[in-house]
């Protein structure tokens, strides 16, 4: 996983694939007149696509790790605050199979909060979450921090879903 702000994409050290090229240029192109909410194909032949969304906070309960074989997560925060639960691989029990058409599966695990890495993502920064970082998004801060005082606002988010090379 890498997290940090779109103004400093450019500025990571180390090589990403070509592709990741085109999704950070659509993100700071878009970032500041988003498109309304919806998918946009950004590679017809190797199924680019980048996910609009504008939710407000889900709650942990009922939710479960997620992971993702055939496309990497840029997760964008355009507006808004959310925090992603993160982990690698456990030794769990599957909670839904693996569907290759939509490329997900998900994992039940006891306690996530406490068996994963809370990364807190404000307006301007991504994360990168590659096949096998299990991640749990769209929480809000007090899910980690019960004392969080933040503003409670809709976050409006970019996924852009990065094919695998």
């Amino acid at each position: 996983m890498i997290v940090d702000t779109i103004a400093q994409w450019k500025s990571l050290k180390i090589t990403l694939p070509p592709a990741f090229t085109t999704a950070f240029t659509w993100i700071a192109k878009n970032k500041d007149d988003p498109p309304e909410d919806g998918t946009i194909v950004l590679d017809k032949k190797t199924n680019m696509r980048a996910l609009v969304q504008s939710y407000d906070w889900k709650d942990l309960e009922g939710l479960h790790f997620e992971n993702h074989h055939k496309f990497i997560d840029i997760q964008y925060v355009v507006q808004g605050t959310e925090v992603i639960l993160c982990s690698k691989p456990m030794d769990v029990p599957e909670f839904e199979a693996y569907s290759d058409e939509k490329d997900i599966e998900f994992f039940e695990v006891e306690n996530p909060v406490a068996n994963s890495t809370s990364v807190l993502l404000k307006e301007s920064m991504f994360a990168i979450l590659w096949p096998s970082d299990w991640h749990i998004p769209c929480l809000s801060p007090a899910t980690v921090q019960p004392s969080y005082a933040g503003p409670v606002e809709p976050v409006k988010k970019f996924v852009i879903k990065v094919p695998v090379q």
